[in-house]
């Protein structure tokens, strides 16, 4: 359910995404997270609804952040967030860096734009899982 979501997220918004993406893939990538960083479901909820706030903000701002060639990178640190913000001790970036082959300063880079990209307003509200 979430892996479908992703990929319609992901495709609404990210103009030739669906030629590269498929929910298997996003599958895969939740089964990696839930078995190396313990990822929980509301956390993968929660992780969509940041994405969800992300592309609304680039598009209130006016600015067109993610596309083909970095949405990947996005869907990851989206999910970072939200296991930083629920879990009481989790993972440094360069433990995700090397899970996912992207190098530590990229990353880093990449969750500071996010933050300002959505104002740094990480706080979702069970209201907001429940109905998402």
């Amino acid at each position: 359910m979430i892996a479908q979501k992703l990929v319609i997220v992901v495709c609404n918004y990210v103009p030739g995404a669906d030629k590269f993406i498929t929910i298997p893939q996003f599958e895969l990538f939740l089964q990696q997270l839930q078995q190396k960083a313990e990822l929980h479901v509301e956390e993968a909820m929660r992780a969509v609804v940041l994405l969800h706030r992300f592309i609304a903000k680039q598009q209130k701002k006016n600015v067109r952040v993610i596309k083909v060639s970095n949405f990947g990178t996005l869907i990851i640190v989206s999910f970072i967030l939200a296991m930083k913000l629920s879990q009481e001790k989790t993972h440094n970036n360069q433990f995700f860096a090397d899970m996912f082959g992207i190098p530590l300063a990229h990353l880093n880079r990449s969750e500071i734009s996010f933050l300002r990209i959505i104002d740094f307003e990480l706080w979702v509200d069970i209201e907001t899982l429940i109905t998402q």
